[in-house]
């Protein structure tokens, strides 16, 4: 057995509450590990200076008060428990906490534009000038359009152009 493994068991071993197996093991490591045997007689000493102190008994009244922590503290779980069960995907999650705020002050400003006149009008403005963008990007479009076409259709004269004034097609004519 390692110190380690016999260190759980010594206290075990100092009451003599250990099976016989575990005994004889404890039993052999302490014939060769000195640190042991320091512990399993500071064990020992402190077993016999706690048997020395004499019985207390307790009051009933402190008895009743200790009786009543662990109802006070059951009360408190079940508590947080209901509390929990409202809000616990916030208290598990509190990644979702700003996601939460963020949608919430959306469903707010969303709300605003739709139900107040002054959002009709917002809307209004908002749509008149994304249809007017919307002109001046197809206008753009189709200017583009008609330049590609154009220089589609100037591409062989352009070719031809460039091919006559390329030195390397004078000196294959000359």
């Amino acid at each position: 057995m390692n110190c380690k493994k016999v260190g759980r068991l010594l206290p075990l071993f100092a009451e003599g509450e250990l099976g016989a197996e575990d005994r004889r093991g404890v039993e052999s490591h302490l014939a060769g590990c000195p640190d042991c045997r320091r512990l399993v007689d500071c064990l020992r000493r402190a077993e016999k200076g706690l048997a020395t102190f004499p019985d207390l008994e307790v009051s009933p009244a402190l008895l009743g008060r200790l009786k009543a922590i662990p109802r006070a503290e059951q009360k408190k779980a079940k508590s947080e428990i209901r509390t929990a069960g409202r809000l616990g995907f916030l208290r598990l999650r509190p990644s979702l906490q700003p996601i939460l705020a963020g949608t919430f002050l959306l469903l707010v400003f969303a709300s605003a534009m739709v139900f107040t006149p002054a959002g009709g009008r917002l809307l209004k403005t908002l749509d008149r000038q994304f249809h007017l963008g919307y002109s001046s990007v197809e206008k753009l479009y189709a200017g583009v359009e008609r330049l590609a076409d154009s220089l589609n259709s100037k591409k062989e004269e352009i070719i031809v152009a460039i091919k006559s004034t390329s030195p390397l097609s004078r000196d294959e004519n000359e």
